[in-house]
């Protein structure tokens, strides 16, 4: 392999193996920093392409107050229970109120990444107007004594919406 002449000479002037190595890498580090940085890029990105997981419901829950996480844990089992199969679901608490949360949402409707949206029986009319407008037409039934789902507008999964609502208690 060819080097530029000063490289060269001072490889001439090395006469161990480990000494032209040493040196080699030291006159090319910035070479090999170079290609270790680059190669550590490609498998952070290869690695967070292969193993994202995309969610098999995309559950939003509209509140006047932000929920516990006890009870979103217990909203997602009580939906798990009532499903055929095992499934990845998301859920999300967003407040009516909060502006942040309401653009964030009207993205994902715009996306369509929402299949449900969860409301409290005792929500205020705002929560109910909002989620009436993102649900209009759409099937609705009880989660339980104290929520309703909605379904979405355009939801993307509506197999795994037509199984819940199947095994939901009132239809």
């Amino acid at each position: 392999m060819k080097h530029s002449p000063i490289i060269q000479a001072n490889l001439d002037k090395r006469t161990t193996k480990k000494e032209k190595i040493a040196y080699l890498m030291y006159a090319y580090k910035e070479w090999l920093i170079g290609l270790l940085i680059g190669l550590f890029i490609i498998i952070v990105f290869s690695y967070s392409m292969l193993t994202n997981q995309t969610p098999d419901l995309n559950i939003r829950i509209i509140s006047d107050q932000p929920l516990t996480i006890e009870t979103i844990e217990n909203i997602t089992a009580d939906i798990q229970d009532k499903l055929d199969e095992e499934l990845l679901i998301d859920v999300q608490n967003y407040q009516v109120n909060n502006m942040d949360h309401k653009q964030v949402l009207m993205a994902q409707m715009a996306a369509k990444e929402v299949d449900l949206f969860i409301l409290p029986n005792k929500a205020s009319s705002e929560a109910n107007a909002m989620v009436g407008e993102m649900s209009e037409g759409q099937i609705t039934f009880p989660l339980d004594d104290s929520y309703t789902i909605y379904q979405a507008i355009h939801a993307p999964h509506e197999a795994v919406i037509s199984s819940l609502h199947e095994n939901s208690p009132v239809k």
